[in-house]
């Protein structure tokens, strides 16, 4: 299935049909709790990032991401987007009080409305609004120089979606043995978290090079 998503995917507006949506590791969740697939807590110096997760697509034309060799999530089609960038699009620099935002003046990671992309007032700083992520996936192509983009993802409908928000973990072909154990721990906490099993919520390998990049590691 993943493999399918990866080799299909393409510039849409649909988040099935855009590629692989990738959350890597970065510390800006709950890992200090043991849990990396929650928001990071109210107490935490992190929890004014608790509101959005970053991401990126990744299909058979475009197969780069933010971190070479750190592991990570498979998001499913179910989340929901703030918006989206054709490139890194520093969205911790946009921050939100109260969390959340309005979904007019401040979307978490993200232009507000009227200095999106698209809006006569958007700047070369701004970012497509949730419903233009194909405006953004097409901006990355043109620009073609072999950069990742950056989607941020309404938490929301990751939290409320658990445990099936994740599609899989993986690690990378590259990733260090101790990223590799990493990812292994954590798999294992949330598979005995939400009492699955591994065929429900498998651990891959990728390798962004391949043409069936995600397998089943030795």
């Amino acid at each position: 299935m993943l493999n399918a998503r990866f080799r299909n995917g393409r510039p849409s507006n649909d988040v099935s049909r855009a590629g692989v949506l990738v959350r890597q590791l970065d510390k800006l969740d709950d890992t200090a709790g043991g849990s990396p697939w929650l928001p990071c807590p109210k107490l935490r110096w992190c929890a004014k990032f608790g509101d959005r997760w970053a991401a990126s697509f990744v299909n058979a034309i475009v197969r780069k991401l933010y971190y070479t060799s750190v592991p990570g999530f498979i998001l499913a089609p179910s989340a929901r987007l703030f918006c989206a960038y054709g490139r890194d699009g520093n969205s911790m620099n946009r921050l939100c009080d109260p969390l959340f935002g309005d979904g007019d003046t401040c979307i978490p990671g993200c232009s507000p409305k009227g200095m999106q992309c698209n809006d006569p007032d958007g700047d070369w700083e701004c970012s497509y609004a949730a419903d233009e992520l194909q405006g953004a996936l097409e901006y990355q192509l043109g620009r073609g120089d072999d950069t990742h983009n950056e989607v941020v993802v309404d938490l929301r409908s990751i939290t409320e979606n658990l445990p099936f928000a994740l599609d899989v973990m993986f690690f990378l072909i590259n990733s260090s043995p101790k990223e590799e154990q990493e990812i292994r721990d954590v798999h294992a906490s949330f598979l005995g978290s939400y009492h699955l099993d591994g065929q429900m919520l498998p651990l891959l390998m990728l390798d962004l090079e391949a043409d069936t990049p995600f397998s089943i590691p030795p």
